[in-house]
């Protein structure tokens, strides 16, 4: 039976002090907007989770194509060194990998493609015509994530411990 890793991406995928989040709102022209936006979440976030539906709505109107090139470039400078050998030594180990992690869903699934993960799960954005809502369509928070890995988990047959 394979065994399953689930790498976070903060500090882990992704350099220290690297914020896909706030930093590709800076790439798409709204930097101010998304730190006095991610200021307010550093207050709330010992209560509880808060701010990914206010951030989907910074995001609202925007091609859902051009987050993920945006996402792409982004990651892509982002990634911390040799994480690609050590995913791709995980797999030829046998294992499953994935990511899992409160960043959007263009986020997360550019992330899949470049480093060739099994999965990923974040948060979902709402789409419309192929641009963003301002809605969240599935938010993964602290509270969610057991959830969704039991999701993972069932998915790929994987006999928890």
């Amino acid at each position: 039976m394979k065994k399953l890793i689930i790498f976070g991406v903060g500090g882990i995928l992704l350099k220290d002090n690297s914020n896909p989040l706030v930093d590709i709102l800076g790439l798409i022209g709204k930097s101010s907007k998304a730190l006095a936006l991610q200021e307010e979440y550093e207050r709330r976030k010992e209560k509880g989770p808060w701010g990914l539906a206010q951030y989907a709505e910074l995001y609202q109107g925007e091609n859902r194509e051009h987050l993920l090139l945006t996402a792409t470039e982004y990651l892509s400078e982002q990634l911390r060194p040799d994480v690609q050998k050590t995913i791709c030594v995980l797999k030829e180990r046998d294992y499953l990998v994935g990511a899992m992690s409160s960043h959007p869903d263009f986020v997360m699934e550019t992330l899949k493609d470049i480093l060739n993960l099994d999965f990923s799960e974040g948060t979902n954005f709402e789409y419309s015509n192929g641009t963003t809502t301002g809605n969240l369509a599935r938010e993964l928070n602290r509270n969610t994530k057991c959830a969704v890995l039991e999701e993972v988990i069932t998915h790929f047959g994987v006999k928890s411990v």
